[in-house]
C-alpha cells in the first residue's frame, strides 16, 4: 500500500469517526435542552440553530490538519443529524407518511424506514435461540420442558405450585 492511499485511508476514517461523533454530541446536547415535550416550535428553532451552527462552523474551520478535518467533520455531523431530525419531525407531524404495520407494503415500510417511523416493535419479535443464553442444567438426564399442569390462557397463582 503506498503512502497516499494509506494517508486517505487514514483522513477518512478520521472523517467519519469525528462525523459520528459530532452527531452524537449534538444529539445529547438536543436532549439536555429544557424543552417541554410538546413544545415543537421550540425544538425546531433549536434544531435549525444548531444546522446553522455547524454549517458555520464547518466553513470557517480552515486548514489541512487532521485535526482541522476532524473539527470539520464534527461540524458537518451535528449539522447532517439535526437536518435528519427536524426532517423526520415535520414529516411524522405532518402525517404525509404513516408509521410501518406488519399490513403496510414493501414500499410503505421504505417509506416510514426513511422518515424514521418504521418501528421494529410493531412486528412480530424475532427470536434468536442459539444467541441467547445456555442453560446450565448438570442434570445426566435430558431436559425435558414441563408445564406444571398449567394450560394456556390459564390464570396462575402460587397454589398450582403446591
Amino acid at each position: 500500500m503506498n503512502k497516499q492511499t494509506k494517508d486517505s485511508i487514514i483522513s477518512n476514517t478520521v472523517f467519519v469517526a469525528s462525523a459520528v461523533g459530532g452527531a452524537k454530541l449534538s444529539d445529547g446536547l438536543v436532549g439536555l435542552l429544557p424543552i417541554n415535550s410538546g413544545d415543537t416550535t421550540t425544538k425546531r428553532i433549536a434544531q435549525g440553530a444548531l444546522i446553522l451552527i455547524g454549517i458555520g462552523g464547518s466553513v470557517m474551520i480552515k486548514g489541512k490538519s487532521m485535526f482541522a478535518t476532524a473539527s470539520r467533520a464534527a461540524s458537518l455531523g451535528n449539522a447532517l443529524i439535526q437536518a435528519n431530525n427536524l426532517v423526520n419531525d415535520v414529516v411524522a407531524d405532518s402525517g404525509a407518511v404513516k408509521p410501518a404495520t406488519p399490513e403496510s407494503t414493501p414500499a410503505e415500510k421504505a417509506m416510514s424506514n426513511a422518515f424514521g417511523l418504521g418501528c421494529g416493535c410493531q412486528e412480530e419479535a424475532v427470536s434468536y435461540p442459539l444467541l441467547q443464553m445456555p442453560s446450565l442444567n448438570f442434570a445426566m438426564r435430558p431436559s425435558v420442558e414441563r408445564n406444571y399442569g398449567i394450560r394456556e390462557g390459564q390464570a396462575i397463582s402460587a397454589s398450582l405450585f403446591n
